[in-house]
């Protein structure tokens, strides 16, 4: 289970992929980064570094629902509940095919804010969000299912806006890897041709 969009924020996402960056220059060869290949070179490690865009099917979803055990104590204080005791209550989950780097579903981004506490389970390409009712049936009065509906639909409505800030984020720190990933390999290249002119130079005898 993740915090949709509140784990932690999206720079840390940039700045670990950004301290990869002179790991991944380090894995090609000498000859590769003094080459007349360095540019193919950069731009597969570039492309090997983008992140990949999230996108939901908001409207090619699935619905189910199922009865689970609550404690008294998640009732509010008007329910006749012990506050120990458990009661089945059902649960409302949909379910939304979700593509691209699903790693951003748990991450705010700057220009954006998701003001809810939404739990959510993603498993393969599958995001699920659960709704809980404190309703004792599996067989919703009229009642509950709007007010189940009318919480999915602003949920989808704030993730819309979320989803689009966190994508622009991402669009413009891609754009930006190819200047990082070139000045890494003219570092790795100057110390290469560092290192080759003081071998040239002790065997200049």
């Amino acid at each position: 289970m993740i915090k949709l969009f509140r784990e932690r924020p999206i720079q840390d996402a940039f700045a670990i992929i950004e301290n990869n960056i002179p790991k991944r220059v380090n894995n090609i060869t000498d000859s590769g980064i003094t080459g007349p290949n360095l540019a193919e070179h950069i731009s597969t490690v570039v492309e090997g570094l983008k992140i990949n865009p999230i996108s939901i099917d908001f409207e090619d979803r699935k619905v189910d629902l199922k009865m689970v055990n609550l404690k008294g104590n998640r009732f509010p204080p008007n329910y006749d509940v012990a506050p120990n005791g458990t009661y089945p209550c059902a649960l409302v989950e949909y379910e939304f095919k979700a593509n691209g780097n699903q790693e951003l579903l748990s991450l705010h981004p700057r220009t954006a804010n998701f003001n809810r506490t939404v739990l959510a389970d993603v498993n393969g390409n599958v995001l699920t969000i659960g709704i809980q009712t404190l309703y004792g049936n599996s067989e919703l009065n009229d009642k509950t299912k709007k007010e189940v509906k009318a919480e999915i639909s602003g949920i989808m409505a704030d993730m819309k806006n979320v989803i689009n800030a966190i994508n622009n984020e991402v669009s413009e720190f891609n754009k930006t890897l190819s200047q990082k990933v070139t000045e890494q390999f003219n570092i790795k290249k100057a110390e290469i041709e560092k290192k080759e002119a003081q071998k040239n130079d002790l065997n200049d005898l």
